[in-house]
């Protein structure tokens, strides 16, 4: 059960990354991800290169099961704003994990990311899913906000250093019921 190619929201299409959109998506995620301020590392270089190849899979998990895909405007322009990248049945077969999801910084503050999520949330349960799990910095204060907005308000685990320092990371795993 994965998400079809392609899919819709009102202001938005969401199709499967293709081969000749990797360097535009790699530009877009190191461009738009403040990650080394979150958990002390700088973007990977290699990211959506291995996510198109490989995937960016749990362990134990399987390449057919996980999607990365590119969120574009549905106007004529048809303007690269995002990507999306999840797993499908993990840690359950029921669930779905976002792996990663940005908003390119010059579309920020316009309601994408809600858009996004709520058109995802729509998908998922017409797929059958019960929940949606993400992984957050603790020190990402913005996408704290944002996806407690969005009801991800149920806490699975905190995970990573255990005392904090400017030099310590940790993350939070938040759930979503569908």
């Amino acid at each position: 059960m994965a998400l079809k190619n392609p899919w819709k929201s009102e202001r938005l299409i969401f199709e499967d990354l293709k081969l000749q959109e990797l360097e535009e998506v790699q530009e877009l995620y190191e461009s738009s991800s403040n990650i080394s301020r979150w958990n002390g590392r700088e973007p990977d270089i290699e990211y959506i290169n291995q996510c198109y190849f490989k995937g960016d899979l749990p362990p134990g998990g399987k390449k057919e099961n996980y999607k990365i895909q590119t969120i574009k405007t549905n106007e004529e322009s048809n303007n690269l704003i995002g990507m999306l990248s999840i797993y499908h049945g993990y840690p359950r077969s029921d669930i779905t994990y976002i792996a990663f999801m940005c908003v390119g910084n010059k579309y920020k503050k316009q309601g994408y990311g809600q858009e996004i999520i709520n058109q995802l949330i729509i998908e998922l349960t017409r797929l059958e899913y019960k929940e949606i799990r993400i992984n957050v910095a603790l020190k990402n204060w913005s996408a704290l906000r944002f996806w407690i907005k969005l009801g991800f308000d149920k806490i699975n685990g905190i995970f990573g250093d255990e005392d904090y320092s400017d030099r310590t990371y940790s993350n939070i795993e938040l759930t979503r019921l569908l």
